[in-house]
């Protein structure tokens, strides 16, 4: 693992050589800042917020800093991933986020999963606890086996003591859903709204269907990376988007103003959804 400091929008980054997403924030200073202005428009200081899928912590330290006197639980289930998401939030000196060392699911288990020395060139925010690095084509860097714990949101101390729940962010690359079925009783409790990564069309419409069996109504949320008003200025655009869901309880005066609702994953076709931009 070969690890460098950027200076970035939201402050000092430990970034991973030749990690897809280390090296789109190292050329731009930021990363999938549309989805940061979602969240700014959502959070007000005490606001709790969980992130499934923390990952490195590009979005952990603007939450944590968004919601200052609230606070920030993320879960990241790869050791060295997760010692790196810690080491962001000490270098940006935040006391409110709690970084915890564990896979999210519907169940609570002792489980293994791969791990590797992070060497190889790839994309390590893709990683999932089922078929770890190979999600998006077949991993050949050197890997081995790790035991972590897997737990439901439902069942998580830290999660239970919480008074109030503003955001649950949840991005895991196709696990969505166990997340949520993990999480029923704390999004009963908290009603808080939903940020939900939908990008496989084998499993959307049914994460479509859960959560409005929660009682939300969901929204696409489709932006693009790329930003002219990147932190470095760079003009040169890499392609690329993401495709999540932003759902409000049915209860809620939430406004989602221009965005599509989510009726199938079906939307996402011949350009029916359109892109979040700088300029939305």
């Amino acid at each position: 693992m070969k690890t460098f400091l950027k200076e970035c929008r939201w402050g000092t980054f430990l970034l991973l050589r030749g990690d897809m997403i280390s090296q789109y924030v190292d050329l731009y200073g930021e990363w999938c800042e549309r989805e940061v202005d979602l969240y700014a428009q959502l959070l007000s200081d005490g606001d709790n917020v969980i992130e499934v899928g923390a990952n490195i912590g590009l979005h952990a330290v603007p939450l944590a800093k968004l919601v200052g006197s609230g606070r920030l639980l993320c879960f990241e289930p790869q050791r060295l991933i997760h010692q790196v998401l810690a080491a962001n939030c000490a270098l940006n000196k935040l006391i409110n986020v709690h970084t915890i060392h564990s896979a999210v699911g519907d169940r609570c288990d002792q489980i293994e999963i791969p791990a590797g020395d992070l060497e190889e060139s790839w994309n390590y925010g893709s990683f999932s606890i089922d078929s770890g690095y190979s999600t998006e084509g077949q991993y050949q860097g050197r890997q081995w086996s790790e035991r972590v714990e897997l737990t439901t949101l439902d069942a998580h101390p830290d999660v239970r003591a919480l008074k109030s729940l503003r955001l649950l962010k949840i991005d895991v690359e196709g696990l969505e859903l166990a997340v949520l079925q993990g999480a029923a009783e704390t999004i009963a409790k908290h009603r808080p709204v939903l940020f939900v990564e939908n990008n496989d069309e084998n499993s959307g419409d049914a994460l479509i269907a859960a959560v409005k069996d929660l009682d939300y109504q969901p929204y696409w949320y489709c932006s693009e990376r790329f930003s002219a008003d990147n932190f470095n200025r760079v003009q040169w655009q890499v392609p690329g988007g993401d495709f999540n869901m932003v759902c409000f309880p049915s209860e809620g005066d939430d406004d989602p103003g221009t965005l599509s609702p989510a009726q199938a994953f079906a939307d996402l076709k011949d350009g029916r959804v359109g892109w979040i931009t700088a300029d939305s």
